[in-house]
């Protein structure tokens, strides 16, 4: 082990760190606790960004089941729990605006803060961004007065790419 007695940098000590209070109150059903926690909120949040979606009925719970069996074979206690919580929450805050709902995107930083410090997958968050940012900037290109969304997306972009090397 040539790493051995050097200082090891984890760039999940946020999750960790949010996982010690569950440990030291229950060990294993505490584990246990936490993974349900993590699963039902992202589906949660999944089936709220479906509704924003246009999703009515029965539709988005037959969709966030069949995430759910895909999401099986990923609900170990493992960083990932945390980061399927972080992805859900900023495609709900994207989607809630872009329906006219509140603006609620000064959170997009702060997940990304969160999300950089959780695992190593924060990119995909930038990219999520990037992607509504990008579907803002083709719909100014046909509408000016839409001009302004994607120039707002753009900064928040670029605020959660600052807030991630925070």
């Amino acid at each position: 082990w040539p790493s051995w007695g050097r200082p090891e940098v984890l760039n999940s000590w946020l999750f960790r760190a949010l996982l010690w209070p569950f440990w030291a109150a229950g060990h294993e059903w505490g584990l246990q606790t936490w993974r349900w926690f993590a699963t039902l909120g992202a589906l949660a949040l999944a089936v709220a960004a479906g509704r924003r979606l246009g999703g009515r009925g029965l539709l988005p719970l037959l969709g966030v089941t069949l995430a759910a069996l895909v999401l099986r074979q990923r609900t170990q206690v493992r960083p990932e729990t945390l980061s399927f919580v972080l992805a859900a929450l900023q495609l709900w805050v994207l989607e809630a605006r872009r329906q006219c709902g509140p603006d609620r995107r000064w959170a997009l930083p702060v997940v990304a803060l969160l999300w950089a410090n959780a695992h190593v997958s924060s990119w995909r968050g930038l990219f999520l961004t990037a992607g509504f940012a990008a579907e803002a900037a083709w719909r100014a290109r046909l509408d000016p007065a839409a001009r302004g969304e994607a120039r707002t997306l753009a900064g928040w972009l670029a605020a959660s790419a600052l807030a991630s090397f925070v």
